[in-house]
């Protein structure tokens, strides 16, 4: 474009400038026009610059658009007439769409979407109740305006109907900012008013438009969300005045729009489903929007209504689920039958949720999983998992949390606790679900479910059983501190052994493992000190071998020497792990023989007899020499160390103590046996000198 043609442009744009300014001057510093006459002249001026855009360039176009926007910012009529403002600002981007369309400038659709949705939302911030309704259609329109006719025209004609991907569906510009800017809005008044029927003829409105807009472009497919979200706000957002003590309220108010809503939403998804079977969001609209809207109506109802809605909600939830199996079977597409059943089920559980309480739920809906499971492998389905992982998550979650919930404390099914058959029977249920995978992934969560509810199912019962509550961390009685130190140590060893065997949840297991092992070593060092009958009055039993230091020591050694063998890569801990099953395995032959000797109590306050001290040397001195032996026949230097260590320490014992208060025969008949012993031992020695070279 040459110095000749673009002077005359830039003269006539300064020359409107100069006019719009003298006239904006005219009127606010002299007087001499009146604010209609001033408001009317400016907007025409505007109004006519905009549209010379088309003759002499798009800088006009600039002018004409800032200017006829702006004209209610400089001229003030004092009417404070919001309707008539918006009506204007509607006449002003009718006209500015108009001319970027012919100008084709993308630019010039950024002034226009600037002015019309900053003084929409100026005025939707500030305008009265009363007005609600006129925003509403105003939005309306600018859907309309704004979206729908740059994209489909003045004929609204069907421009896409190919399937996309949620993510391009996400990207879709402007279109998705445009949206949410209009809606917004609209959700922060609904939220902050309440005037029911107003909202809900919106919303209806809304939703109508919406899903009308869908049909007519498939890269908004993902608005069907948008209008579900908009029954949700209108749903929780507005107050109910019903009558909960009369039996119909489940048919008025917001409860008879939720009813109208998921009638609306099944019957348009099932219908378009059909017509346009690849487009999935048509689906999961008929599948899933009656979960979501019952669940609302369940989350706003007082729980004294609850039993009078339960009925209807739970014969409208079983009903489509019978609907959607129904379309499951005889569907062919796999994305097809998923959306149905995972609407199917998700009706089914919220209905179980309404029907069953407590322990009877879990269990319902465990079964539900094994179902899923089973439908699954007959119909050789491949699916998404995840929403019956979630499932499961929720379920294991609600598991973890029942037994120190108030309203499981007591609980009984079937006439027993209820533990003693939840935590068996979904550990049984989940392993049957596995069973029916050939996904590896999902086999492994199904059966680490299981193993999570053996795992709950020996920390409770066995606490239960022994005092009649569920443990209580804060404040456990000492028995409960000795089957919890086993119970979790034994826990965390199947757990590192499990992570073994699946590659997917290996690090999972091991956390779950070593916090456990962790626990049960806390447990361990508080044995030493707190719980130690050694120094606390605590009664072990009267039996022989088969008394509560089986289960305070010996065997958690058992439990510190397989987690050493699970550590074998982790040498720091393998040999942590040794030495505590060494610690507790003296303190736990010491306590034996004192409770030989001493019975149920074997507090070392007590006084300790001379036979007592005799049988500490001839115990160790046994187990010293045994250690020796085995050293020599497995070839383990280790073991043989440890033995003649012992040996030395029970020979440094009998002469610092044991000898120290005999005298004549007894003193000499005690040297002779300690001196028959070793040459015992010295023979032992001999015979297996003949040995290879012991193992380092």
């Amino acid at each position: 474009m040459g110095l000749v043609t673009i002077f005359p442009l830039r003269l006539l744009a300064a020359a409107l400038s100069v006019v719009l300014r003298s006239l904006y001057w005219v009127y606010s510093h002299y007087g001499l026009l009146q604010a209609l006459p001033a408001f009317s002249v400016l907007t025409l001026i505007s109004v006519a610059a905009s549209w010379m855009a088309l003759r002499f360039g798009p800088v006009l176009a600039v002018i004409g658009i800032i200017g006829a926007y702006s004209v209610p910012v400089w001229v003030n009529t004092g009417n404070n007439d919001f309707i008539a403002l918006l009506t204007y600002v509607a006449f002003v981007s009718v006209s500015a769409s108009l001319v970027a369309h012919y100008v084709k400038r993308h630019w010039l659709w950024y002034l226009l979407w600037a002015g019309h949705l900053g003084w929409y939302i100026l005025v939707a911030l500030t305008v009265s109740k009363n007005l609600h309704w006129f925003i509403n259609l105003y939005a309306l329109f600018s859907i309309i305006l704004l979206i729908a006719i740059p994209r489909l025209g003045l004929g609204f004609k069907q421009i896409e109907y190919r399937p996309h991907r949620f993510k391009t569906l996400l990207k879709q510009l402007p279109d998705n900012p445009l949206l949410l800017a209009v809606v917004v809005p609209l959700y922060l008044l609904l939220m902050s008013s309440n005037q029911l029927l107003t909202w809900q003829l919106s919303m209806l409105l809304l939703v109508a438009l919406l899903l009308f807009l869908v049909l007519k472009n498939s890269t908004w497919d993902h608005w069907l969300i948008i209008s579900v979200v908009s029954v949700v706000c209108l749903l929780t957002g507005q107050n109910n005045t019903v009558d909960y003590s009369e039996q119909l309220f489940v048919f008025r108010q917001n409860y008879g729009a939720g009813l109208f809503f998921i009638a609306l939403f099944a019957g348009y998804g099932f219908l378009f489903g059909r017509k346009y079977p690849k487009r999935f969001g048509f689906t999961l609209l008929a599948s899933l929007s009656s979960f979501v809207i019952i669940s609302c109506l369940y989350l706003i109802t007082p729980d004294h209504a609850l039993m009078t809605a339960y009925p209807v909600w739970c014969f409208v939830l079983l009903a489509l689920s019978a609907w959607l199996f129904k379309l499951s079977i005889n569907s062919t597409n796999p994305m097809r039958v998923f959306s149905y059943w995972l609407g199917g089920n998700a009706n089914i559980s919220l209905a179980l949720t309404m029907l069953l309480e407590g322990s009877s739920l879990t269990l319902a809906l465990a079964v539900q999983v094994l179902l899923i499971s089973f439908y699954v492998n007959k119909q050789s389905l491949s699916i998404l998992t995840w929403p019956l992982k979630g499932l499961v998550g929720a379920l294991l979650i609600r598991l973890s949390f029942a037994p120190w919930s108030a309203d499981y404390s007591d609980a009984l099914l079937l006439g027993v606790h209820w533990s003693l058959v939840v935590y068996p029977v979904c550990a049984c249920l989940f392993y049957l679900a596995a069973r029916h995978w050939q996904q590896q992934s999902v086999r492994m969560w199904l059966e680490g479910a299981a193993l999570h509810c053996i795992a709950l199912f020996i920390t409770t019962e066995t606490s239960y059983q022994l005092v009649g509550r569920y443990p209580d961390f804060e404040n456990l009685s000492v028995y409960e501190h000795i089957l919890l130190t086993c119970n979790w140590g034994i826990l965390g060893c199947v757990y590192l052994l499990r992570s073994r065997f699946t590659a997917q949840l290996a690090k999972l297991y091991q956390m779950a493992g070593f916090a456990l092992l962790t626990l049960s070593g806390l447990l361990v060092v508080k044995s030493f000190t707190a719980v130690n009958p050694f120094f606390e009055p605590i009664n072990i039993g009267s039996w022989p071998i088969i008394n509560w230091l089986l289960l305070l020591w010996l065997v958690p050694a058992l439990i510190a020497i397989w987690a050493s063998r699970l550590t074998k890569s982790q040498h720091y801990l393998q040999k942590l792990f040794t030495a505590l099953a060494g610690v507790m395995s003296v303190l736990y032959i010491n306590a034996e023989i004192r409770h030989n000797w001493q019975g149920e109590f074997i507090n070392i306050a007590l006084p300790t007899s001379d036979a007592e001290l005799y049988s500490y040397s001839l115990v160790w001195l046994i187990i010293g020499a045994m250690l020796v032996v085995i050293g020599h026949l497995k070839t383990i230097t280790l073991l043989q160390k440890l033995g003649l260590g012992l040996l030395a320490l029970v020979v440094l014992k009998v002469f610092l103590i044991d000898m120290a208060n005999l005298t004549g025969l007894l003193r000499a008949i005690s040297f002779i046996g300690l001196g028959l012993s070793l040459v015992a031992l010295s023979w032992l020695f001999q015979k297996f000198k003949a040995k290879p070279a012991a193992l380092p």
